[in-house]
């Protein structure tokens, strides 16, 4: 996997390392090694840390409503779907998908 960065949120995203998902790479992005992803997605006290990432992971799915209401819209119309909509979808599985992989390392 490549990791990234977002330097305004310092959330993580990860992406395939064949490079067949480059094209959701961002370019404000910051490249990451996966050391640091695990440290920034490892803030909270062990404790506590499979309900943040369990609440992290229901914030994902809130904020993929919309997108995803209006992708679902365009396809329904025969339309082609906001390209802004598909990248926001894309760059919230991938942090889904970081989270997803932390909380199975916790059971």
């Amino acid at each position: 996997m490549k990791y990234y960065k977002d330097p305004n949120t310092d959330a993580v995203f990860a992406y395939e390392s064949d490079g067949s998902q480059d094209a959701f790479i961002r370019p404000e992005l910051e490249p990451i090694t996966e050391a640091d992803a695990i440290a920034l997605t490892q803030a909270a006290p062990a404790e506590n840390k499979a309900d943040t990432i369990r609440a992290k992971l229901m914030t994902i799915d809130a904020r993929s409503m919309r997108p995803a209401r209006a992708v679902a819209l365009a396809i329904a119309a025969r339309q082609a779907p906001n390209a802004a909509d598909v990248q926001t979808l894309a760059d919230l599985e991938q942090q889904a998908i970081v989270l997803r992989a932390e909380l199975a390392a916790l059971a």
